[in-house]
């Protein structure tokens, strides 16, 4: 039974990048990052398929898709009106990913390794982000903000960083060394990661068509 919502998990991706590229020419185009984020989620997950079913470690693969997924999310919060008074913050930002990525994965290469301590670095970045922007969206909203797709996807991604940082910080401080803690900690992700991905799709089907503008 877990198998199964195990895979159900895994690719419960899918189902927010079909909707997202079926709707794809009829939504605003400041949605595009983050359906660009999941598409390559997806395939991320079809390479690390792969790779531990011929018993190499998808580490390398995940290490760079956590790195591009960072600054697309960076990219995707401000274009959603974050950090628009604090351009400054957004470049600061970006660099510290740069760096701390650069870092971990360039400067003390292990390619083994997942970089934990830049995962935790942006995961925690992203749940704070995230948390600003929905403040601002119950600060100016005058709508149902269950309805507001991007109040729908920050609380996805609240939801899902904020999991990430806690696994990826015991992982640094050596608490995830026992096995047994180590297989809890991936039940309870497994369905976090599918809550997330429900959360994700929901927020697609939410996203307003573009304004058709008739030219006199």
């Amino acid at each position: 039974m877990y198998s199964l919502i195990s895979q159900f998990s895994t690719y419960s991706i899918a189902l927010g990048v079909i909707f997202g590229w079926v709707r794809i020419k009829r939504v605003l185009p400041t949605y595009l990052p983050f359906l660009i984020i999941l598409t390559l989620g997806l395939v991320n997950e079809q390479i690390s398929f792969f790779l531990i079913k011929s018993g190499h470690s998808n580490a390398v693969n995940g290490n760079i898709y956590s790195f591009i997924e960072s600054l697309l999310l960076l990219w995707q919060l401000k274009q959603r009106g974050l950090l628009r008074h604090a351009p400054r913050f957004f470049y600061f930002i970006g660099a510290l990913y740069i760096v701390v990525w650069c870092t971990e994965n360039v400067i003390y290469f292990r390619p083994a390794k997942f970089s934990s301590f830049f995962n935790a670095t942006y995961a925690f970045c992203t749940v704070l982000m995230s948390i600003s922007l929905i403040n601002l969206l119950m600060g100016n909203d005058q709508g149902s903000l269950l309805k507001n797709p991007i109040f729908i996807f920050c609380t996805g991604m609240v939801i899902y960083y904020t999991y990430v940082v806690v696994i990826e910080l015991f992982y640094l401080y050596g608490l995830g060394s026992s096995k047994e803690f180590r297989r809890n900690l991936y039940y309870v992700h497994t369905y976090i990661n599918l809550l997330s991905n429900l959360i994700y799709a929901a927020a697609f089907l939410w996203i307003p068509r573009k304004r058709e503008f008739i030219q006199l």
